[in-house]
């Protein structure tokens, strides 16, 4: 080794995952010291990242390569090759610096690397640093549609619940919050009423029933209509562009939460089935021939201080050459017509004997089939 050559010490920490296994900042520090005192290297600077090298864009590391390319610096020490580069153009212009002899030098722990050597070693090694970030971001999307397709949301659990901390790796669940859980299905019920506006259900959260976050911060309007808009809470949520049925436990109905969104004059988030109101397409009108279409009205029931549901049915008035004088009638009503008009029908005798034939005919081909498979 080269000991009048100046070196840059160079120690990286991911913030992300792939690094959680590797040696700690001060860990490469020790080592290197040890390479410093052994062959009594020139260390004229020294630079510390915790930034994942897994894309370019590192400020330390760029600040190092600067110092090299305007000749205050000939050598780098780190502690692996995989410290300076996780991605190909990071990579490629490591082994290009040392090729021309820019970088003179680059010492990890028990090796040197220098721009005589074979070019192939250095850039098997680079190579497998940036292939393991490719694997790893296979293993990680892998591991979280498997998770999701279990009906387990991925990250940070909506106000009410619990992420499972100590759950295996892929496994984990997402449990009630027994102290918050309560306390947010009060905020729901209180808008269901109708009586309260979103900035008064916030006030009511932090200063009545005393809602913090996991945190512990007081809730602001924008989180408390946020709120009001997750789907989490009824059962379902959102990944990679598809809606997903949740295996935690709801908080409030189908139903509550669509009633809500029209107390927040909102359409509300899209499902995988679309409500399909009863007789809608299948009745016509007795006087014009139109079509029968249905609405759904949500209502304040002032006697029960509560947000009620209802469904009206009326023609669609579509035939132009007809005017249709009649007009909207509740499910109730319309139901009870439907069943007065099928108590009228009857089975003539004939067709019921005939019938019932027919039926004994197909159970004793049935049977011999049957007896023929077993």
């Amino acid at each position: 080794m080269n000991t009048q050559l100046r070196y840059i010490l160079y120690v990286r920490k991911s913030t992300d995952s792939e690094d959680r296994q590797v040696q700690s900042i001060e860990d490469q520090k020790r080592e290197l010291e040890q390479e410093i005192i052994r062959h009594k290297l020139n260390v004229v600077f020294s630079f510390e990242e915790s930034q994942s090298a897994k894309k370019p864009g590192r400020p330390k590391y760029n600040e190092m390569i600067s110092l090299i390319k305007q000749g205050k610096a000939d050598g780098i020490l780190c502690w692996k090759l995989n410290r300076l580069a996780r991605n190909p153009i990071d990579g490629g212009e490591i082994q290009w610096l040392l090729q021309q002899n820019i970088v003179k030098s680059i010492i990890t722990s028990g090796r040197e690397y220098l721009p005589t050597d074979n070019v192939l070693m250095m850039a098997v090694e680079l190579g497998m640093a940036n292939q393991f970030i490719l694997d790893l971001k296979k293993d990680v999307i892998r591991g979280m549609r498997s998770k999701v397709d279990k009906g387990w949301k991925v990250g940070k659990a909506p106000l009410g619940y619990l992420n499972d901390k100590y759950g295996e790796k892929g496994e984990k669940k997402i449990f009630v919050d027994p102290e918050r859980f309560p306390l947010v299905r009060k905020l729901w019920d209180l808008l269901l009423t109708g009586r309260y506006s979103v900035p008064q259900l916030a006030d009511i959260a932090n200063n009545d029933i005393k809602l913090r976050t996991r945190e512990g911060e007081p809730l602001s309007v924008s989180t408390v209509y946020c709120l009001f808009t997750k789907t989490f809470y009824y059962g379902e949520f959102t990944a990679y562009g598809e809606i997903h049925k949740g295996a935690h436990e709801p908080m409030i109905t189908v139903q509550e939460f669509d009633m809500a969104q029209a107390i927040l004059g909102k359409k509300g988030k899209p499902r995988p089935k679309n409500k399909r109101l009863p007789y809608n397409g299948i009745i016509v009108c007795g006087e014009c021939g139109g079509m029968i279409t249905s609405e759904e009205k949500i209502k304040l029931v002032k006697s029960e201080g509560v947000m009620k549901s209802y469904t009206y049915h009326h023609c669609s008035r579509r035939k132009k050459d007809i005017v249709c004088k009649q007009g909207g009638i509740s499910y109730t009503q319309i139901t009870l017509q439907i069943q007065q008009y099928l108590e009228q029908i009857t089975i003539p005798e004939s067709f019921l004997r005939g019938a019932i034939e027919i039926l004994r005919e197909e159970n004793l081909i049935e049977e011999t089939n049957r007896n023929i498979i077993l």
